[in-house]
């Protein structure tokens, strides 16, 4: 091989190597909103407490609020369906059953948070976290 063909050849491995750098920084850039998101969403829900149980809210839809992100179990069926992490057979037996699933409840919280205004299925907390500035920053 010549000299320059490679020199050809290593410029194209570097222009490769930088789009996979690009590609992994916006990846590290979107994974490092969507934790700053979910963490100041679930401390103010639930200070972080996987057991946390609102009772007031049965006030609204008939069951308390759950877990870290403070679900209501008709909504946390409802988005688990929607967003594919349910079968349409799925109970709300059975969601009551994974609601206390941390990892599943940031799953489709972040799934919801995408929407238009999804961030107001936590109302108080979005407001007071300034959630909607954090999901807008890049």
């Amino acid at each position: 091989m010549d000299l320059q063909t490679a020199l050809w050849t290593l410029s194209i491995q570097l222009s490769q190597i930088k789009n996979q750098v690009d590609i992994l920084t916006q990846q590290q850039i979107i994974e490092t909103r969507q934790d700053r998101v979910l963490d100041a969403l679930i401390q103010c829900e639930s200070k972080g407490n996987e057991k946390a149980i609102n009772h007031a809210d049965t006030a609204i839809n008939g069951y308390p609020s759950k877990g870290i992100l403070q679900f209501s179990p008709l909504t946390f069926l409802r988005e688990g369906k929607r967003y594919g992490y349910f079968p349409e057979s799925f109970t709300l037996k059975e969601a009551q059953l994974l609601i206390w699933n941390p990892e599943l409840q940031k799953e489709i919280a972040w799934e919801m948070l995408q929407e238009p205004n999804g961030y107001t299925h936590w109302k108080v907390c979005s407001r007071r976290m300034k959630i909607p500035q954090l999901l807008s920053m890049k």
